[in-house]
């Protein structure tokens, strides 16, 4: 085939053709489905009743943020606990969740899912404390079986932060977004 000169036609047909069959099939391997995901995952888990944090049970449906009640009874104390989650928030979580909160932060062009956007009232609003204290805690590696696959680039901050940490940069989240948390109903 590659030295008679009387095949040169098919010679030629042949070289052609081999990428012209790997394009083709390289064109529709790359094209977008329509098909529904394989997979469905749940953004909001349900928490767990308790989690172990720092060598410690933590019942989260019973368990409040230690220094909600100063946003009462005494404000600026309050407002301390509101700046030291806003330091800790700078330091470890705007790398992400962005400088406003927002979830455009350096790193999250690089992330899938991209971060919670604490703005959006579909997120944090509609959390309690107690759950974003789990969230931060555990991280993506905490998460229940029905948020398979854990598709989160959130690390267990858990060993990082104090249980303090975590419970300031949780008042400071809901007042620097102006949400109230949620409560049980």
């Amino acid at each position: 085939l590659l030295t008679n000169e009387r095949l040169f036609i098919l010679r030629w047909l042949v070289m052609l053709s081999i990428p012209a069959v790997i394009a083709v099939y390289v064109g529709f391997s790359l094209l977008p489905s329509n098909q529904a995901p394989l997979v469905l995952r749940v953004i909001h888990p349900a928490p767990p009743g308790e989690i172990n944090f720092g060598g410690k049970t933590i019942n989260l449906r019973a368990a409040v943020n230690p220094y909600r009640e100063y946003e009462t009874a005494d404000p600026e104390k309050f407002a301390e606990h509101v700046e030291l989650g806003r330091k800790v928030y700078y330091e470890n979580c705007h790398y992400c969740h962005g400088d406003f909160l927002d979830g455009k932060g350096p790193f999250a062009t690089a992330l899938d899912p991209k971060p919670a956007n604490f703005q959006d009232v579909g997120t944090i609003a509609q959390l309690q404390e107690t759950y974003v204290f789990w969230r931060v805690a555990k991280g993506g590696p905490g998460l229940p079986n029905e948020s398979m696959p854990w598709q989160t680039a959130m690390p267990a901050w858990e060993g990082i932060l104090s249980e303090n940490d975590i419970w300031d940069v949780t008042l400071f989240l809901y007042k620097a977004t102006n949400h109230p948390p949620r409560t049980w109903e």
